[in-house]
Order: C-alpha cells, then sequence, then structure tokens
C-alpha cells in the first residue's frame, strides 16, 4: 500500500531546507508539488544506489541463463528491482563478478547474492509491508538530494544545489558510519564492490 504522507513528509523536509513552503500532497497543483513529483522516482533511485543501505539489503539465489560466449563460466538473471549489488556469496569471500546488462556473470556453479532493492513507498512495489520501511537517514539524504536538483526551479536562484548537495553528501557520510555500527566488521562489503550498472 503506498504511504503517500511519508512521501510528502520528505518532499516538505526538502522544501523547507530552500525556504519553500510546505505542500499538502504530491498531487497539489503547485509549481513545488509538481517539481518534487517529477524528481522523486530518478532521485530516490540515485539515493539507493549511492549507499548500501540496510533497509534496502534482500538475499536471493539467482535462475542461472544462458553460458556467457567467453571469459566466464557461467551467467545469471538479476532481479527486476536490483539498484546496486553488494556481494556474491559474502563479502569475505571475494568472489569475482561482473554485471552485463541484466545479468551477472562470475565463475561460480550457483550464484547467491547481497543487493540493495528498489523500495519505493509512494508507489508500494512489495505492498503493505514496505510502508514505514525507510530508514531516517535515508529520509534525510533523499530530502537534501530532492533540495539539491529541485533548488533552481523552486527557488529560481542558483548556487543552493551545490550547497544541497554537500549536505547530502555529509548525509551519506553520517548513514555509512552508523551502517558500519550495525554490523560486525567481517560482514562489511569493501567500498569497491559496487557494479556499474546504469
Amino acid at each position: 500500500m503506498p504511504d503517500d504522507a511519508k512521501q510528502t513528509e520528505i518532499i516538505n523536509l526538502a522544501l523547507l531546507q530552500l525556504g519553500g513552503v510546505t505542500i499538502a500532497g504530491v498531487s497539489e497543483a503547485s509549481r513545488s508539488a509538481g517539481v518534487m513529483a517529477a524528481l522523486w522516482t530518478p532521485m530516490l533511485k540515485d539515493v539507493l544506489r549511492d549507499h548500501a543501505w540496510p533497509f534496502a539489503k534482500k538475499r536471493v539465489t539467482l535462475t542461472v541463463t544462458t553460458t556467457p560466449v567467453f571469459g566466464w563460466d557461467a551467467a545469471y538473471t538479476l532481479p527486476t528491482d536490483l539498484m546496486r549489488m553488494v556481494c556474491l556469496g559474502e563479502p569475505d569471500e571475494g568472489l569475482k563478478w561482473k554485471i552485463e546488462g541484466t545479468t551477472l556473470v562470475c565463475n561460480e556453479s550457483s550464484a547467491n547474492i547481497l543487493y540493495v532493492r528498489y523500495v519505493d513507498v509512494a508507489t508500494g512495489p512489495a505492498g503493505a509491508s514496505e510502508t514505514g520501511l525507510y530508514d531516517s537517514k535515508f529520509e534525510t539524504a533523499l530530502a537534501y538530494r530532492l533540495a539539491a536538483e529541485g533548488a533552481e526551479a523552486i527557488t529560481g536562484r542558483t548556487g543552493r544545489r551545490e550547497e544541497m548537495l554537500k549536505l547530502y553528501q555529509t548525509a551519506l557520510t553520517d548513514a555509512e558510519t552508523i551502517s558500519s555500527q550495525e554490523q560486525t566488521a567481517d560482514e562489511q562489503a569493501p567500498s569497491g564492490w559496487v557494479d556499474a550498472r546504469n
């Protein structure tokens, strides 16, 4: 079930950062609501890809697809909700893999992965259980990113974007610190283990 109130709350946090007037809802007939509604999905995807958010992590066993023509022993179909790959197997195993399009290629006979999935409380992709799932650090980061990208359209001034992007980077750093404290050291994936999927 969609959580329009949570979406509006995050958007209003972004608007307040810009010194703007808050909205009653995304469907409101105002410039601010229109700009934020247009930015919501692309910025949500960007923020989900920028950090291995614990609330959005999921473990699955992939289905094998065709064998690669060369270079790798196996290919597996990636989940359609994948935003960011965390690891193949466990982080400390150091298994080699690569993402090519919607496929993961590797030299393993099975593929258990940990990844960050797409979670949108505004559309409720997995039903009512998605409501209230966002972490508070994620909400803050998403608000700063929305503020950064909507700054000029809403305020009519340049310069605010850079300020909001700095705050966004700080929010990401804070989230990474908290995430590292919520797991044992051997579970932390090296920062280089991120896919290059577009």
